[in-house]
């Protein structure tokens, strides 16, 4: 694939239409404005300014009237390593200080430095109870409570200290109630086959199963869940007709290799509410307030100390990318993401939407909704498809002595030109030495190390070699020209050597008279 600049713009799964833009190498003025789309479109798109180097900025806001977003949560932070004079900021960047709990589980856990840190959303206040209270009992591997309905209709809780090694085949009939419930198992769930290592920033995830019976009717599995209270108690399905009997809590204390826990929770009337669990067992914080500071880690023989303050909270938050530009060194312009900031009207409602350059190979489409439809839009290079085939086998870099500074390239590639009748030719292309087929000629330009998803800039462990491409219909033109420039200073420097002159006969003659002329005067 070959590509040259371009905003594609994709309005149905049958429709797409191709505008060429031009940006040039330098930023607009603030007045360039350019419209991209054609007269008989439906809509119109116009490009509002360019950046030749561009970055994104994450702007979190409220999700606008009827836009469905997730719970957010923004937080500042401060670490003092041991030994360390003064603290240092917890967190790399603006972006990294928001938790969006934009799973199904409604949770997000992260490991920052010493300590890891969880915010999580829950749609029921009655929820608020396993992680505000405290429990009386806790037995070596947790406790779990029990919410029921007794036999007057008024909700109870029972608290049970979870035991996996005496307390197996435990059998309870709950107060007041025809409810019996036996403890069965402690479970440890994977968490890499079933997705919910972001929510929970563990490798597994403990549950205790129990097995709850209503009279003399059948046993029914029953869960809980440490940490993911949005996941229901008993699994719909399991026994036709059969519905939830009791609601189940469950909390480990597990610090998993760090110093400490922060945990937030928050609720549908806003009100967030923390804890934290350290060496020295589980401190409940109650209700957060807004910018006051909480000291998670420290005290008297502590060797490191944080502080964490809570900036803001979203119930419903929206996530939107702002172009920013970026300064880029003049010799690595080729390697900058260029990005446009768009404005797309349909049926007089316009919206703007900031556009970069993909740096896969795929390109990347932001999503507009109208009354009307979505529209995908994405700024990316225009593609054409080769006759021919370059298949990478293996790339080579090479170091500076005793450094980490690339000095050289080369990739090994296998050609197949099937109009030369080439197949699987084993070519190499260095940076002294590309490579030719037709009109094209490949240069190595650089490699990307590693290849990174254009949205989440995580490593997906694949390496890419970079090849510059050039395609050059009229060199024999060019080097014929070269040819008879060479010809013409060739002929112009014989020319005064008497090809069409005398050979300098009357130049030699006159020298001579002027010479004779001066010895008789002497």
């Amino acid at each position: 694939m070959v590509f040259r600049p371009g905003i594609g713009r994709t309005l149905t799964a049958a429709q797409a239409v191709l505008a060429t833009l031009f940006p040039e190498s330098v930023s607009w003025k603030p007045s360039v404005t350019r419209v991209v789309s054609n007269p008989n479109d439906p809509f119109v798109l116009e490009i509002k300014d360019h950046f030749p180097a561009s970055g994104a900025r994450a702007i979190h806001e409220p999700a606008p009237e009827g836009v469905e977003g997730a719970p957010m949560l923004k937080l500042q932070g401060r670490f003092k390593p041991p030994g360390a004079p003064t603290p240092q900021p917890l967190f790399v960047d603006e972006h990294d200080r928001w938790f969006e709990a934009r799973n199904k589980f409604r949770r997000s856990a992260r490991s920052i430095g010493p300590a890891q840190i969880a915010f999580q959303y829950v749609d029921d206040p009655a929820k608020l109870h396993d992680f505000a209270k405290a429990p009386e009992q806790c037995g070596p591997d947790g406790v779990a409570w029990i919410h029921y309905t007794d036999s007057s209709e008024k909700p109870r809780i029972q608290e049970w200290p979870v035991e996996a090694e005496t307390g197996k085949d435990k059998e309870l009939v709950l107060p007041d109630s025809d409810l019996t419930v036996k403890f069965v198992k402690l479970i440890e769930l994977p968490t890499a086959s079933t997705g919910l290592g972001e929510a929970t920033g563990d490798q597994t995830v403990p549950a205790v199963q129990f097995t709850v019976r209503k009279g003399n009717g059948p046993a029914l599995e029953h869960y809980g869940w440490a940490s993911l209270p949005m996941i229901p108690s008993f699994i719909p399905g399991s026994v036709e007709g059969a519905k939830e009997l009791v609601r189940i809590g469950y909390y480990r204390p597990n610090l998993g290799g760090q110093f400490a826990r922060f945990e937030v929770l928050a609720l549908p009337d806003g009100t967030l509410h923390g804890r934290i669990l350290d060496r020295r067992g589980l401190r409940q914080l109650g209700t957060l307030e807004k910018g006051k500071e909480i000291q998670v880690l420290g005290g008297e023989k502590m060797p490191m100390t944080l502080w964490v303050t809570v900036e803001d909270f979203l119930k419903n938050g929206h996530e939107r990318e702002e172009l920013v530009p970026v300064a880029w060194p003049v010799d690595k312009m080729p390697s900058a993401i260029p990005g446009a900031l768009a404005a797309l009207t349909v049926d007089g409602v316009t919206k703007e939407l900031p556009l970069r350059r993909a740096a896969a190979a795929e390109p990347f489409y932001e999503t507009v909704s109208f009354p009307n439809g979505d529209y995908r839009v994405a700024y990316d290079l225009d593609r054409q498809q080769l006759d021919f085939t370059i298949k990478l086998v293996d790339f080579e870099r090479g170091l500076d002595p005793g450094t980490q500074q690339p000095s050289s390239f080369k990739s090994e590639v296998l050609l197949t030109d099937p109009a030369r009748k080439i197949t699987d030719k084993p070519v190499t292309i260095s940076m002294n030495e590309p490579m030719k087929t037709g009109w094209w000629t490949f240069y190595q330009a650089s490699f990307n190390d590693p290849v990174r998803d254009p949205r989440t800039g995580q490593g997906n462990g694949k390496y890419r070699s970079i090849l510059l491409s050039r395609y050059d219909w009229a060199w024999t033109v060019m080097y014929f020209g070269c040819l008879l420039v060479v010809l013409g200073i060739f002929t112009q420097f014989y020319m005064r050597a008497g090809i069409f002159t005398d050979g300098g006969k009357s130049g030699r003659a006159g020298k001579t008279l002027s010479g004779s002329a001066e010895a008789e005067i002497l």
